[in-house]
């Protein structure tokens, strides 16, 4: 993530009232899907939900086949957020949306396949696969190998990814609670948690408090997490959950120096200067010098946010100083310093 993302630079704040203006829902649209999909992750679960999702329910509902392309494109997008937020079903329900709107749309044919071979329904799998293929997918290679693959499952299914209210290796009930954070019950999805303990329970409570906009209660699940034992494997989802208020609190990024080296999956969009001032070693991934590169990086990112939430210009001096390189910490000094 980036500093400052999450709804501070999106130049359209309007609220869910505001998505009935066709104009402005079809602009906010149109600029999202022309985005990475990070960034609706950077803004989070608040903005999608009162801003995306209601842009894109609106221009949907317009009558013109431009509209309804356009509409179609951001259901894909929401399906894939569902998909990256660990909750298929709801990501199958936003491909068939798109699919509806626009049935020449390979890509989203593509993904409600996959996601439905995933699930364990190889032919629903096989009829989507098809259909992307015969619509001209711009990487039809690989499409005709999804679509092999996809008949040999029909003949010898495997186990299903999302099995049993799990999630590949996760245990129950992971599946089915992102599901209803998908479904914004999450109330439902923190009774069906209860006070279940291992690291991924917690983080997916943590999610649960921030979809019900809990920032209190999601800061004292990070730093129940930040004390426990067990690897923190930050996900999108993690970030996609986060309110506003947590990503500006220190206590949530000290939590994440207390975990110290469990903490790992930091991303290049986080802090991309970084990245430029602590290049990527020559060589073979997985080397020792590749860990130890990962594990500053992790550590300065840490530090850079507890500067930038407690406002410690000290601090933030000290890291423009020792990294010229690292763009936002120079930004967070020039702020702080002045």
């Amino acid at each position: 993530m980036v500093e400052g993302a999450r709804g501070a630079r999106w130049p359209l704040g309007q609220d869910t009232a505001a998505m009935g203006d066709l104009e402005t829902a079809q602009e906010l649209v149109a600029k999202t899907v022309g985005q990475r999909l990070g960034t609706v992750y950077d803004r989070g679960y608040s903005w999608a939900w009162s801003q995306f999702v209601p842009a894109v329910e609106r221009v949907a509902a317009a009558k013109t086949r431009r509209e309804r392309v356009l509409a179609a494109e951001g259901y894909w997008y929401i399906g894939d957020i569902h998909d990256l937020n660990c909750a298929p079903r709801a990501a199958v329900r936003a491909y068939r949306k798109a699919v509806q709107l626009d049935p020449k749309f390979a890509e989203a044919w593509r993904e409600l396949g996959l996601r439905l071979g995933e699930m364990g329904d190889h032919k629903g799998e096989v009829r989507a696969l098809r259909r992307a293929l015969s619509l001209g997918h711009d990487d039809p290679e690989s499409a005709a190998l999804e679509l092999k693959d996809a008949m040999e499952n029909v003949e010898n299914a495997p186990e299903p990814a999302y099995d049993n209210g799990g999630w590949f290796d996760a245990p129950a009930p992971t599946w089915d609670a992102w599901e209803l954070l998908a479904e914004r019950r999450a109330d439902e999805a923190l009774d069906l948690l209860k006070r279940k303990r291992s690291m991924q329970m917690r983080q997916l409570r943590a999610a649960a408090y921030g979809a019900r906009g809990d920032t209190e209660r999601q800061l004292e699940v990070w730093e129940a997490i930040g004390r426990g034992r067990g690897w923190v494997l930050l996900g999108l989802q993690d970030w996609f959950f986060l309110t506003k208020a947590s990503w500006n609190s220190p206590r949530f990024w000290r939590a994440l120096r207390a975990a110290g080296k469990r903490f790992c999956q930091i991303l290049n969009k986080q802090h991309d200067g970084l990245f430029r001032a602590i290049p990527e070693p020559k060589g073979q991934s997985g080397t020792a010098a590749e860990r130890r590169r990962y594990d500053r990086r992790r550590r300065l990112i840490v530090r850079y946010h507890i500067a930038r939430t407690t406002r410690n210009a000290n601090a933030a001096r000290k890291l423009a100083e020792q990294y010229p390189k690292w763009t936002e910490v120079q930004r967070l000094a020039k702020r702080l310093c002045r």
